[in-house]
């Protein structure tokens, strides 16, 4: 999932340590709060950051990766070094003596999903939350939903049923087969098909 944090054009010489630190800390509390929500272990998240930084007063950005761990102690000086560096790649030249100003901070999660890291929290038996009508084949069918984080981590079921979580729903139809992997992956197959 890919989260930003926007406050407006912010001069870097103007941002401490703590301060940065505090904005990669509100981006990594976003992702854990909405990975625990649908039922991962914020533990295994991996994050990865960018800065879109411009030189002061210019009308583009660019958007620079950067090392949240060497932002967090060398603070303005690594952020600018690598705004330049990156202008200078893309562009062929770098305005090192100009003010360079943060625009947004972005950050990517992503869920280490080796070794069985998800772990999907649970029933062995998950109860409906409610149902939904759905139009397939030209018959409207009522399906009953099930929440994702009410899944147990080795569930294998039948639908017809609507799997949801807070960013997707899996719709499970009538002669298929949902199953919950280590990963975390939902795995669907027609009933009777071979493996």
């Amino acid at each position: 999932m890919d989260y930003v944090l926007a406050e407006g054009a912010q001069l870097i010489s103007m941002l401490s340590v703590a301060d940065l630190q505090q904005k990669l800390e509100t981006l990594r509390g976003r992702a854990r709060t909405a990975f625990t929500e649908i039922g991962y272990a914020a533990d295994d998240l991996r994050f990865d950051f960018a800065v879109d930084a411009r030189y002061h007063g210019q009308g583009y950005e660019l958007r620079v990766t950067v090392e949240a761990a060497r932002m967090e102690i060398d603070g303005q000086a690594y952020l600018a070094d690598r705004f330049h560096e990156e202008h200078a790649r893309q562009y062929g030249h770098a305005f090192k003596e100009r003010d360079v100003e943060a625009i947004s901070f972005r950050m990517s999660a992503v869920h280490a999903r080796s070794g069985g890291g998800a772990s999907l929290i649970g029933m062995s038996t998950p109860a409906p939350t409610g149902d939904r009508d759905v139009l397939m084949g030209g018959a409207v069918r009522s399906y009953p939903i099930v929440a994702r984080n009410a899944l147990p981590a080795t569930h294998d079921g039948a639908g017809p049923v609507i799997i949801v979580e807070p960013s997707s729903s899996t719709l499970v139809p009538p002669g298929w087969r949902v199953t919950a992997e280590a990963s975390g992956v939902l795995r669907l197959t027609k009933e009777g098909a071979r493996p």
